[in-house]
């Protein structure tokens, strides 16, 4: 009967081990789970944020690094790091516009007018400015400069120093709409006090020519 108890303790024993090994086994396994989750995570978010730092503009308010200018945009790398951005984060316009960019420089305009015309209607002002672009040198589709001007408006009005630089220009020039320097002195002004150095360089020019401003040297 004494032999019986034993071994009936000694199996009771062995069980709350096996219960207690096995419960170990399972937090591990639940800790291992999270920690390769966890890993995974940044992971996507470290690869999404090769977009900002590959494609990002140097003049866009929302940038979340110090941006790239275009002609040293590396398409082969910005590309694919920017689809994977755009893919895991659906509706992050930013991403699409840096992808439109990207695109742009690597002369796929089609694909480029895709992507930015798709931020630029959700009103990102970047965006807007690129489309505008597109429709002022007629890169992907026909020139129009009533459509150009048209883009550039919405993203001159949100602030955009470039956009507001080539509204101006094509007031200047009386492109897509007759010459009127007092505009085109007014959304120069507006570009080069964000220290955008191509609307200071020709705003200079434009008092030293007392254009749409009175001569001022």
């Amino acid at each position: 009967f004494t032999v019986i108890i034993v071994q009936s303790i000694q199996s009771k024993t062995r069980l709350k081990l096996g219960d207690r090994i096995l419960n170990m086994i399972r937090v591990l396994i639940i800790c291992m789970l999270f920690q390769l989750s966890f890993e995974m995570e940044h992971a996507l978010a470290d690869t999404s944020r090769k977009c900002d730092l590959l494609a990002a503009n140097p003049f866009d308010k929302r940038k979340v690094s110090d941006g790239v200018k275009l002609v040293e945009i590396d398409p082969s790398a910005a590309i694919p790091a920017c689809l994977f951005a755009v893919k895991e984060n659906p509706e992050n316009l930013r991403y699409q516009y840096q992808l439109a960019r990207a695109y742009f420089k690597d002369s796929d305009y089609d694909n480029s007018i895709k992507f930015a015309r798709g931020a630029a209607t959700k009103g990102y002002a970047p965006a807007q400015s690129a489309l505008g672009q597109h429709y002022e040198i007629g890169e992907g589709v026909t020139k129009n400069f009533n459509e150009a001007i048209k883009w550039y408006r919405k993203a001159a009005g949100q602030g955009y120093a470039l956009a507001q630089n080539n509204l101006g220009n094509l007031f200047a020039v009386g492109n897509g709409t007759k010459q009127d320097w007092d505009k085109a002195f007014q959304w120069i002004s507006k570009a080069a006090d964000q220290g955008l150095p191509i609307s200071q360089v020709h705003l200079g020019s434009m008092y030293e020519r007392g254009e749409g401003v009175t001569v001022n040297h």
